[in-house]
Order: structure tokens, then C-alpha cells, then sequence
């Protein structure tokens, strides 16, 4: 079939137009078998190259899944709205504020995260602040500033809280890290970037944020969030969104490094594994405060934090850019 995205006027029409066979429409989005949503030629040649050299996340025909992975929701903010807690109804009962947890005896409140408050590579990028004259989505964003980064002990400031045993019952049983791996729902292909993952503590998510869990190759978790956190995989995944969400059909077509390709050499440090560059990266990019210490402890580290700096922050994630390129 010919094809034309993208177009504006009749004159990118004829410029924009090519043809797509369906073998690479099946090859693109085996599950689904929907239409990518090229711009030009040479997109569609470069996204066709990625998926004829690594597989999909998870395929349902043959079924494959390197990682076997699984996708959930936490809190719906329809369903689930008598969960959430407001701190002023929360001190009214005597629960007192330790950080950013609610204490009441051995009973804890744990922040709800929404999607505003994530970025890449950052649990903390936004807190949510109250409008009380907007009558439509009073909660907005307030990003946090370079110095509130740079304080391991400044957290993004929910507006609701949920219990903790309700957020751990509602995980699967086979993950018992100290942190969850997510990415925002809402985005779009105009975006600076589309896909947005993040490793958060075990905190409370609602809906704006989906969750993924590996059941298997759970040491390499971070690195899954890694390699979907790189620009190669934005721009991918940028010829597939038509709308303002990113659902599980999508993640499950995105292009991944399978698990087994970690332990190969790495070809550009002598006597070290891929998994031996990229994880110390990973870790010092996601331990940048306290209340991700967990995240660390998982791997042995029992250090602090490691200092938040914009410029070595900027050259590890272009290390990790170029390492997944």
C-alpha cells in the first residue's frame, strides 16, 4: 500500500509518499499488524534495520518473551479514589510526617506518584502543587530546580498519599525488589521525548504511570529501564504513537536487547562485559537520593547517594546513548 504521513498541504503528498509492503508492517508490529507512522524514507529504512537486527519485547505469535515480563496498573483515579489520602485529612487522624512518609504507629502512608513527576533517569523531576482557582486539573507540575536535586534529601511532594500494605499487595508476588520499574502514560510524538521510563522507590502509582516487572533476569531490571530510556528507542518508538498515550501494545513492539546479550564482551572497554559499562551508569544516574536507597542496596552499594551534577550527568547518559546505538 502507498502511504503519506504527516502531510500538511497537497504538495507532501507526493514528497512524503511511499510504499510499505506488508511483510514490514508485520515486522514492525507483529502483534497488532498496525501501520507505522513515518515522516520520511529514511525513517522507515532506519526502523526497519533496527527491528531486522533485535526482537521485540514480547511476541504473541510466536510467543516470546526473553524477559517474561508483565505490565499492571496500581491505582485507577476512578476506581480507586477512596485510597487516596490528602495530608490534611491524614493530620486530622494523628498521622505525622516523617519525610515524605505519614506515620501513625507501625502503620505508613507512601506519596502517590503521578506522571508529571517523573523524567528520565529522575524519581524526583516535578512536584505537584494545587491550583484551587482551576476548576479543571487543579494538581500541576512544579519542577524541582538544580538544587533541590542536588539535596539527597529532597523528595517530589505528592498530593495524595495510599497505604503501604495496600501498594505492596498489589505488586506481583515474584518481585521483591526495594523499587518498581514504570513509564508515563500520557505523551506524544511531538514531545522532546516520547518515551519517558523511570526507576522509582516503592511508592504508590496511579494510572498516568504504568508498571513493568521481568519475572526472570531480574539482576538486569535497571538495565531494561536503560536501554528504553535511550534515544534510539525514542526515536522508534516516535514512528509508532498517533495519540497521547503509550499502552502495553506499544511496549510490548518496542525493539530490546535481550537478556543474554549482557554478558557478551564489550567491544570498546578490553575484559569487560556490556553489563560491566553500562550498570555503574545506570546506578550513580537513579541513586541520587535517600529514599532510593533501596534501588542501590539491591546491588551491594551501602554508600550515600552520589551527587547530583548536571555536566557528568549529561556525558554518562551520551555514554549510555551511544553504548545502546
Amino acid at each position: 500500500a502507498n502511504f503519506a504521513f504527516g502531510s500538511r498541504k497537497i504538495a507532501d503528498i507526493e514528497a512524503r509518499r511511499f510504499v510499505i509492503p506488508p511483510e514490514d508492517i508485520l515486522l514492525l508490529n507483529p502483534n497488532t499488524g498496525t501501520a507505522p507512522l513515518f515522516r520520511s524514507r529514511r525513517d522507515a529504512q532506519i526502523t526497519l534495520s533496527i527491528y531486522r537486527k533485535v526482537p521485540i519485547l514480547q511476541r504473541e505469535r510466536p510467543a516470546t518473551n526473553p524477559w517474561a515480563v508483565s505490565f499492571m496498573a496500581m491505582f485507577h483515579s476512578s476506581g480507586d479514589l477512596g485510597e487516596f489520602r490528602a495530608p490534611s485529612s491524614l493530620e486530622l487522624e494523628g498521622w505525622g510526617r516523617q519525610g515524605e512518609l505519614y506515620v501513625r504507629g507501625e502503620s505508613v502512608m507512601l506519596p502517590l506518584y503521578e506522571g508529571k513527576m517523573i523524567g528520565i533517569f529522575d524519581h524526583r523531576a516535578a512536584d505537584i502543587v494545587i491550583n484551587p482557582k482551576a476548576l479543571v486539573r487543579p494538581g500541576q507540575s512544579s519542577p524541582l530546580s538544580v538544587a533541590d536535586h542536588i539535596d539527597p534529601n529532597r523528595c517530589a511532594v505528592p498530593r495524595f498519599w495510599v497505604s503501604q500494605g495496600e501498594v505492596v499487595a498489589r505488586l506481583p508476588e515474584f518481585w521483591r525488589k526495594n523499587w518498581i520499574p514504570v513509564w508515563r502514560d500520557v505523551t506524544a510524538a511531538s514531545n522532546e521525548r516520547t518515551l519517558i521510563p523511570a526507576i522509582l522507590p516503592t511508592v504508590g502509582c496511579i494510572d498516568t504511570i504504568l508498571l513493568f516487572f521481568p519475572a526472570v533476569h531480574q539482576e538486569l531490571a535497571h538495565l531494561l529501564v536503560a536501554n528504553l530510556s535511550t534515544f534510539v528507542v525514542d526515536f522508534v518508538v516516535r514512528q509508532k504513537i498517533g495519540g497521547v498515550h503509550i499502552k502495553y501494545h506499544h511496549m510490548r513492539q518496542i525493539p530490546v536487547i535481550p537478556p543474554e546479550w549482557y554478558e557478551l564482551p564489550c567491544p570498546w572497554s578490553r575484559g569487560l562485559r556490556y553489563v560491566d559499562f553500562l550498570h555503574p551508569r545506570v546506578l550513580e544516574l537513579v541513586y541520587t537520593s535517600r529514599n532510593i536507597k533501596g534501588f542501590a542496596e539491591d546491588f551491594g552499594d551501602e554508600g550515600g547517594p552520589f551527587v547530583w551534577d548536571e555536566e557528568r550527568r549529561l556525558v554518562m547518559r551520551a555514554e549510555l546513548d551511544a553504548a545502546y546505538f
